[in-house]
């Protein structure tokens, strides 16, 4: 979430408003795109913007570092940062824990942030054994 003096917005790959499912009983799984079980589930407006967008409101000449560990919304976000991931290149640290298929959905966080700006390298950040038994990267860094 980006905060101004004035607002609270998300990250997203356009300007919007979304439904933000609230997980009472594990705060950190409210999300827009993996719902919690319905029975701790309660959903609340939120303002999502690009990231590029807030770059060019805040006048930003450079981002050095991004970190996103935003419940599955990872996607969305770094297609909205795409002008800055190609003209800036800044480091990322990115969390893909949170879907269920972690391994897939790293790739796809990979393939997105490569098809931007082939010239990042990619690499993983600690792993865990999923429930399947498989390795999965926790977090994915770029360079």
């Amino acid at each position: 979430l980006f905060r101004s003096e004035s607002s609270t917005k998300g990250a997203w790959n356009a300007r919007a408003t979304l439904s933000f499912v609230l997980d009472s009983t594990h705060p950190a799984r409210s999300s827009f795109v993996v719902p919690p079980p319905e029975e701790s589930a309660s959903k609340l407006s939120i303002d999502v913007v690009t990231i590029d967008s807030i770059v060019q409101e805040l006048g930003l000449t450079r981002v050095d570092f991004i970190k996103m560990d935003i419940e599955g919304a990872e996607l969305k976000a770094l297609e909205g940062a795409a002008k800055l991931l190609r003209e800036n290149k800044p480091q990322l640290a990115i969390a893909v824990e949170h879907t269920d298929d972690w391994i897939k959905n790293a790739k796809m966080v990979r393939e997105v942030v490569l098809t931007i700006n082939p010239s990042y390298s990619c690499s993983p950040g600690p792993w865990v054994v999923t429930r399947q038994r498989r390795l999965a990267p926790e977090i994915l860094y770029f360079r």
